[in-house]
Order: C-alpha cells, then sequence, then structure tokens
C-alpha cells in the first residue's frame, strides 16, 4: 500500500457521530455463496470455514445508498476510472474481518483501491495486508493499494468503534447494483 495524503476535508463534519448512532448492515465475514463466485475465493471459503462457518462474526457495512443524508465531497481520486463507489465499515469492539481478498474485484477491469481512516488510530485497531501493518494514522489518511488484490484483514481489539472508508474504482460495464 502506498500512501497518497491526508484529505480530512472529505470527511462530513458529523459522519463519525452519524455513524455511531446507526447499526449499518451486519456482513456475515463468512458466507459460502458469497465466496464461492470465483475461483480465488475457494480458498479463503475453505481456509476460514473452520473457525468462521457458524456465522456469529459479522462487521458493518454502509454503502452511497445507505447514507443518502451524508453527502461526501467529491472525490478527486489520483487515479480515475469509469466508475467510483465507496463504502464504509464499522468494526464495533471486539468485531473483525479475517483475511481475505476483495470477492467484488476479482472480475473488476482494471481495478484501483483505496482506503481511507475516518478517525485517529487508537490502541486496538489494527488493519494488516500481507506481512505489514498499518498505524499511528490520523483521520483522512489515504492510502492507495499498490495490488487491489492483496490479502488483508482488520480487527477492532479497542473499546470505540473503528471507521474506514473504502473506496474502489473500476472500468466495468456490469457490476452488482449493490456496489455501484
Amino acid at each position: 500500500m502506498k500512501y497518497v495524503g491526508n484529505f480530512k476535508e472529505w470527511i462530513p463534519d458529523g459522519l463519525i457521530e452519524y455513524l455511531d448512532s446507526q447499526e449499518g448492515v451486519p456482513v456475515p465475514i463468512w458466507d459460502e455463496k458469497k465466496l464461492s463466485s470465483h475461483p480465488d475465493l475457494i480458498k479463503y471459503r475453505e481456509l476460514a470455514r473452520p473457525g468462521y462457518e457458524n456465522g456469529d462474526q459479522v462487521y458493518h457495512r454502509f454503502i452511497q445508498q445507505d447514507m443518502p443524508d451524508m453527502q461526501l465531497p467529491p472525490l478527486d481520486l489520483p487515479k480515475k476510472r469509469k466508475n467510483t463507489f465507496w463504502w464504509i465499515v464499522k468494526l464495533k469492539p471486539g468485531e473483525m474481518q479475517n483475511i481475505h481478498i476483495d470477492q467484488f474485484l476479482c472480475d473488476a477491469e482494471n481495478p484501483v483501491r483505496y482506503s481511507m481512516f475516518l478517525q485517529d488510530w487508537t490502541l486496538g485497531h489494527t488493519f494488516v495486508y500481507e506481512d505489514k501493518m498499518i498505524g499511528g494514522y490520523k483521520a483522512g489518511d489515504l492510502y492507495e493499494w499498490t495490488d487491489p488484490m492483496i490479502e488483508h484483514g482488520a480487527i477492532n481489539l479497542g473499546f470505540n468503534n473503528r471507521y474506514t472508508m473504502q473506496i474502489s474504482c473500476h472500468d466495468a460495464t456490469n457490476w452488482p447494483k449493490d456496489l455501484k
């Protein structure tokens, strides 16, 4: 991952308070149907099955359509593509996203991926990719993924909710309706 810069001005006033007051959509971190749509994902489905197939573990997600009242400024990203979409991941204390690759990028054309931290790093908020960890970040720090298919995961070992904005860009014309 490559640090792009700090874009705190992209974070609307009151966003964290809004997210804290909303549940978001609970997303199981293991879903056999979700993890069987592409050959690259079969490996992750089988690796995760023993520890996660009971379906108890979730994280919470907000997609653009979930937040009609929360307008973000235009995202002036370094690499532009035909389609740009974003979502926010909420990890409550004790929640995680196990090591994975993002299924929706497996078939994307010309993908570019960014992660923005929406709050200053706090002890227990952990992000792992390949053999590295990112900590000490500030609200608005934006990272470009050098490879959108990097293995990664996150966990909240802290005491308050952890928020990140995920931004994906691609040139595909056929794309899932809930991720446009």
